[in-house]
């Protein structure tokens, strides 16, 4: 501000509630045009106020700009008045360089005590930039994107639902929206609010293993394909198997420990893509006599020693290859063939493929996933724990749409 002048060049440092700080003098004044309660120009100079206005830290010490400030008074209406700056707001002691700095700090994984401690304000303080410095963000409801993503978080206790919703566009994974509650009568509420003309413009969407997700859909997005996301049907199958493994694992842990501690150690490689196996030979220790094996050979070994567990297995890696070859053809077969499991965890997971069986063709003719997504779902996780949770949904979803840049300055 032209207006401010230094009053001696040094800087000075000073005790100042308890904290050393730098201290730079200066003054403000000017003619004002006119008194702002009368708009009369019969004004004259009365005195000083002294403001303690906080800067940014200067060389890691916090710093003070001891402003004086000039005093006016108005000889018509005998009201008196300060100078004004646009380097601090009226009323305020905190300068607008500050608050500048902390809405790009707020962009960054940083929790909002650590913000406020970096530039000796108080938590209050940056709460209250979040709601007053950024624009509420709306989407429009005359515009959605060809492809989306749908999936779901757990945000905070106020929310109506267990878990949040949050969807996105599939293709840039720009976050269009998040929203309190997952339940299908609210989602329903929410996408209506969109003219059925903007909904038939959405030709596919992306979703995790929920049935109201479908119906929501099916009911209006008329001309939207839904797929599930690959990633949850590989998470499905390998939790079958994998607690198939515990199952028949706890069966040998008084009959055979030795066959029990293989099943224990080499689970990693039971569940490991068949195709990834190393071939690289070598001693296996006491457990398989310090012979020299393979991971392709410690796993026919351990697998010849229990026929369930061998069929489990070859289900688990025939559903893992033709999901990662994009083989529908494949898929399809591989259920009708063992759908008539004995083994119940494996069998209802091949229930749940079959049901789905639809929406598994359209994710394996597709390149959609919820890979967009589901990464802005880790960074929610990160920015909540580093805050140790927040109490507000509505202050919860301000943070995170800053911190993906969605929000902007007023």
């Amino acid at each position: 501000d032209k207006n401010i002048s230094l009053l001696q060049d040094e800087v000075t440092t000073e005790l100042f509630k308890g904290t050393y700080h730098k201290i730079i003098h200066a003054k403000l004044t000017y003619s004002p045009h006119e008194c702002p309660h009368c708009q009369s120009k019969n004004i004259i100079k009365w005195g000083y106020k002294i403001s303690n206005i906080k800067l940014l830290k200067i060389a890691a010490f916090n710093s003070l700009l001891r402003l004086k400030k000039q005093r006016f008074l108005c000889k018509n209406c005998s009201k008196s008045f300060s100078a004004e700056t646009t380097f601090v707001n009226k009323f305020c002691c905190i300068s607008n360089d500050i608050k500048l700095a902390i809405t790009l700090e707020l962009q960054k994984n940083i929790s909002e005590k650590d913000i406020a401690s970096n530039f000796n304000v108080s938590s209050s303080t940056v709460n209250r930039i979040i709601n007053s410095f950024f624009k509420e963000h709306l989407p429009s409801k005359y515009f959605l994107p060809e492809a989306l993503c749908f999936d779901e978080f757990k945000a905070t206790k106020d929310c109506q639902g267990s878990m949040a919703f949050i969807y996105c566009d599939a293709n840039t994974g720009r976050i269009i929206d998040i929203l309190p509650d997952r339940r299908l009568s609210y989602l329903k509420e929410y996408f209506s609010r969109f003219p059925l003309k903007i909904r038939k413009k959405v030709k596919h969407i992306v979703i995790d293993i929920y049935q109201p997700y479908i119906q929501l859909i099916k009911a209006l997005f008329p001309n939207a394909k839904i797929s599930l996301d690959r990633f949850h049907l590989v998470q499905l199958i390998n939790r079958s198997f994998n607690k198939t493994r515990v199952r028949i694992m706890n069966q040998y842990k008084s009959s055979n420990e030795r066959y029990y501690n293989k099943l224990k150690k080499f689970w990693s490689l039971l569940l490991k893509n068949c195709l990834k196996l190393k071939n690289e030979r070598i001693n296996r220790g006491r457990m398989f006599d310090y012979s020299i094996f393979s991971e392709e050979e410690i796993v026919n070994i351990i697998l010849s020693q229990n026929n369930e567990l061998k069929i489990a297995y070859e289900v688990y890696q025939e559903i893992l290859i033709s999901i990662q070859d994009r083989k529908f053809n494949k898929f399809k077969a591989i259920i009708g063939e063992f759908y008539s499991l004995s083994n119940t965890l494996m069998k209802t997971s091949l229930k749940t493929f079959k049901k789905y069986l639809e929406y598994i063709e359209n994710s394996l003719n597709y390149n959609y996933n919820n890979g967009l997504i589901e990464g802005i779902n880790r960074k929610i996780k990160t920015l909540k724990r580093s805050a140790y949770g927040y109490k507000s949904f509505y202050h919860f979803r301000a943070r995170i749409l800053i911190a993906n840049k969605l929000l902007v300055t007023k």
